[in-house]
């Protein structure tokens, strides 16, 4: 009989082993599922975490070479578009009983810790590239930590996370000063420049920015505590985009750390984060006059990993990205200060070897989790767009060589960029100024396509339209010539044609533009370039018909007219009449042939312009 029941448990152990899911762990045996730290979580009774409000108690088991690290805990989810977007993948907040050293020695010991799912981020390396690496070569006080584990909830797989810091003001992470009473003013606040808006937040008084206190949190703060940093934040923003913005001592400055604005500035524009200025952090210590910036925190859809901007790789996200306090950033272009800041230290960090340094971290957390990442695309699609990436891959090494390439190329236009806005004369009276011999490009402010003529045509009468961005279309590049002081022509590199209202009398009919032969003296083609509201952005004005250069319908598709529009009060506000007009490259052919005479050999010896001898040329030409 004892025979007989051995048989019948043997035949249901293998009938429950056979329908048992393949991702299913048995929790009690906490085992390492592969080189990297595994991490289990069991939650009470075995309870679901599917919410970002509502905290489940459970316990943490962390197995790595060292052995197991056991502790009480509190998860829930986290996260924004992250929770929204990526049900399958879900992010965690884990607040533990004690605080626990959960990333080792020479980092936090908190209660507050995050588990990054990367579910956007196929390569899975981008945070911890940016929040971790790159902040870390800048010389970012505080940079969130990254740990790759294997995850297990409730003795479910869950794929590849990343632990990393919670962000918040305490000791082992962000330093606000002694002073932290919870009456004083002037003590530490730690602030984000929030495009969620999914707390309570004050917004700026100029141009209306939503900022978040993080500390105080919230419920700890007092009224006149809020009271003291929205001041201070509005005087910052008031001195920024008011007239004298530029003085040293009544303008911006006065109210900046200057090399945690520079560094938070080049961080974003690195790993070219189109949310780096809708969720920015920054801080003001207790009994310093001063706004710093950072740290720098979530880019999974950075480094060119975000369809909604297009190619990101020669674009500046002061121009295109997204939340309102890229206003801030666009302003401080205006200032020559600022200008000169970012291309010095952008060429400190390049003479200190930047570009290498994060390639070469690329490669080696690539290797680090790639037993892991073999896992979790076991288990979650490598091939699904889960929320806006630009493309799809069959292996993971594709996605590695993506971000590879996007580092480079982008380092290359970040380098060219920086050092020709140095070199650019800036108005001290808001009048556009550009640089002769120089080819540019015209963007939309709000389809952010570029102009250009339909079909490439060369032919005159051709019409005008916004295309998104190819490099390599010579229809999408013009040079700017200046007629009369106060107007310029726009004249088109690939037809040598001009840009032309063709309106009839100055009746406003929406008349689509073209391009036609060159004629400084027709005032069809005669443009003021004015400054639409201190951000960057440009109204283009006819001279004839003083109608506006207009996206037509505020449409994004490829073709999309061009037209002759209404110019009046609304010109501030309205993205479809407001221009970013931006330097591409230098117009070699007019520069070494065209002139009245030739740059020096000196300058040119190799006949190739490129982007280390534009200041050298602009200098040139400007005393010749």
């Amino acid at each position: 009989m004892r025979h007989s029941y051995t048989l019948l448990l043997g035949f249901v152990l293998t009938c429950v082993l056979a329908i048992w899911p393949a991702n299913k762990v048995t929790a009690q045996t906490y085992e390492q599922m592969t080189n990297l730290p595994t991490l289990y979580v069991e939650v009470a009774n075995n309870a679901a975490v599917t919410d970002k409000k509502v905290w489940k108690t459970a316990t943490m088991t962390l197995v790595d070479a060292d052995g197991q690290t056991t502790a009480s805990m509190q998860i829930r989810c986290r996260g924004n578009s992250t929770f929204t977007a990526s049900k399958l993948k879900l992010a965690y907040r884990m607040k533990f009983d004690e605080p626990i050293a959960l990333l080792g020695e020479g980092h936090a010991t908190a209660h507050n810790w995050v588990l990054m799912a990367n579910a956007y981020d196929k390569t899975m390396l981008r945070n911890a590239l940016t929040s971790n690496v790159l902040a870390s070569f800048l010389g970012m006080p505080f940079c969130p930590g990254a740990q790759f584990v294997d995850l297990v909830l409730n003795g479910t797989y869950q794929g590849t996370y990343q632990i990393t810091d919670h962000p918040e003001a305490n000791d082992g992470r962000l330093d606000l000063g002694s002073e932290l009473d919870s009456k004083v003013t002037d003590r530490g606040y730690f602030l984000e420049a929030d495009g969620w808006e999914d707390h309570k937040c004050f917004k700026t008084t100029t141009n209306q920015v939503p900022i978040r206190v993080h500390s105080p949190k919230d419920g700890e703060y007092t009224n006149a505590q809020i009271t003291y940093i929205s001041r201070f934040v509005n005087q910052f923003e008031t001195a920024l985009m008011g007239s004298d913005f530029r003085d040293p001592e009544k303008g911006y400055r006065a109210y900046v750390d200057s090399v945690s604005l520079a560094n938070l500035y080049i961080g974003t524009e690195m790993c070219a984060n189109p949310d780096g200025f809708y969720s920015m952090y920054m801080y003001k210590k207790a009994g310093d006059n001063h706004l710093y910036f950072g740290p720098m925190w979530d880019y999974d859809i950075a480094y060119g990993n975000d369809y909604r901007k297009g190619d990101t790789s020669e674009s500046l996200m002061s121009d295109i990205g997204f939340g309102v306090a890229r206003t801030w950033w666009a302003r401080m272009w205006g200032d020559p200060w600022f200008r000169q800041l970012i291309n010095r230290r952008w060429t400190e960090l390049q003479e200190q070897g930047l570009e290498a340094h994060l390639l070469a971290k690329v490669d080696e957390m690539a290797a680090e989790i790639e037993e892991s990442q073999k896992l979790n695309y076991k288990k979650h699609s490598l091939t699904t767009v889960v929320y806006h990436e630009c493309v799809t891959h069959s292996t993971y090494a594709e996605y590695v060589t993506d971000l590879k390439n996007f580092i480079q190329k982008h380092t290359a236009y970040l380098t060219k960029t920086f050092q020709l806005k140095a070199a650019e004369p800036v108005s001290e009276d808001g009048t556009f100024k550009f640089i002769d011999n120089y080819y540019y490009r015209i963007k939309n402010a709000n389809n952010n396509h570029y102009v250009d003529i339909s079909g490439q045509s060369t032919a005159a009468g051709a019409m005008v339209c916004t295309w998104e961005e190819n490099t390599s279309w010579l229809s999408q590049q013009w040079t700017i010539k200046s007629v009369g002081g106060e107007y310029v022509q726009f004249i088109n590199r690939l037809s040598g044609m001009a840009l032309n209202d063709p309106t009839p009398g100055t009746t406003m009919s929406s008349t689509q533009l073209n391009v036609v032969d060159a004629d400084s003296t027709s005032d069809s083609q005669l443009w003021q370039v004015v400054d639409a509201n201190g951000t960057g952005v440009y109204n283009i004005i006819n001279k004839k018909t003083q109608f506006g250069m207009n996206n037509n319908g505020g449409s994004s598709a490829n073709g999309n007219k061009v037209i002759s529009y209404t110019s009046d009060g609304k010109n501030a506000t309205s993205l479809n009449r407001q221009w970013y007009i931006l330097p591409y490259e230098v117009n070699t052919d007019d520069i070494l042939h065209g002139g009245e005479e030739d740059i020096p050999e000196d300058l040119n010896k190799d006949g190739v312009v490129d982007s280390q001898d534009v200041m050298r040329i602009y200098e040139y030409m400007q005393n010749h």
